[in-house]
């Protein structure tokens, strides 16, 4: 996958007779146009780092793929061009795992310069899954500690702040923790669980996904999404492991989630057959 920051961009000219424009970018990827927000009287220059997780890239390189980027001013009735981007080329942007930086032109349809639009890129590489633990049984579990998220946004509840929870699958049993009340931004979560049938999951190439939620009367919006952990990367030692991991909503960068796991061996009961 490959990691898209868009970090700022000057305008030679603001669009906007009245008061200041509205900027935005935006660029295509897998068929969706995706933007940053719109940044509300920035007039000639505006801040974004917003950063964007676009995944089988390699698909794009074979493809010969590029990445255009445009921007513009967001208006009530519709959005007016400010200027777009000649083509990065996707095979310019895996040659390795750095993080590498653009300052690009920017230029209106006529093809007179516009400004200038800066942003990062990186490649990330899949890890290699290491070994299962050799021993493992239907009778061992992998503990969960879901300690806390935060997000960029609020989901824009009509009354009060979003209420968040988390949640992940094992086998098609679906654990989630305590809805966070009004929470907001920031939710502390206590909840800890023992998860049974890792021992399948594993062998059967199954993901421990954490998603977040935004609890509503009747339908839960989804917030963010944590990149997969195999379970079996998670179940291979009896060490405890502590995560940091982005979510992700719409290929957009949502937040961030904190939790804990320790897989439990336990010896296989005598004379029972899984």
């Amino acid at each position: 996958m490959m990691l898209v920051t868009i970090k700022e961009a000057t305008f030679l000219k603001d669009a906007d007779t009245f008061g200041k424009q509205d900027p935005f970018i935006q660029f295509k990827f897998g068929g969706k146009e995706l933007r940053t927000d719109v940044k509300d009287g920035a007039g000639k220059s505006a801040q974004w780092d917003e950063t964007f997780q676009l995944p089988d890239i390699m698909d794009q390189v074979k493809a010969n793929g590029a990445l255009v980027f445009e921007a513009y001013d967001k208006d009530l009735a519709s959005s007016d061009l400010l200027g777009f981007t000649g083509p990065l080329e996707f095979l310019e942007l895996v040659e390795d795992d750095k993080v590498h930086d653009f300052d690009l032109e920017l230029f209106e349809p006529k093809g007179e310069k516009a400004g200038h639009v800066k942003l990062s890129t990186q490649l990330v590489f899949a890890q290699p899954e290491p070994p299962l633990f050799a021993t493992i049984n239907y009778n061992c579990q992998l503990e969960v500690k879901m300690l806390e998220a935060h997000f960029f946004k609020d989901s824009g509840d009509d009354f009060g702040k979003q209420d968040p929870y988390l949640a992940f699958k094992c086998c098609g049993q679906e654990y989630r923790t305590k809805v966070k009340d009004d929470a907001g931004k920031d939710a502390t979560f206590d909840d800890v669980f023992l998860v049974s049938k890792v021992e399948n999951a594993a062998k059967a190439g199954e993901a421990l996904i954490v998603e977040a939620r935004d609890s509503d009367v009747a339908v839960d919006d989804v917030l963010g999404t944590a990149n997969p952990l195999t379970y079996q990367s998670l179940c291979a030692d009896e060490a405890a492991h502590a995560f940091t991991v982005d979510i992700f909503s719409e290929y957009k960068k949502a937040g961030w989630i904190k939790f804990e796991t320790k897989f439990i061996f336990r010896e296989p009961t005598p004379g029972v057959v899984p």
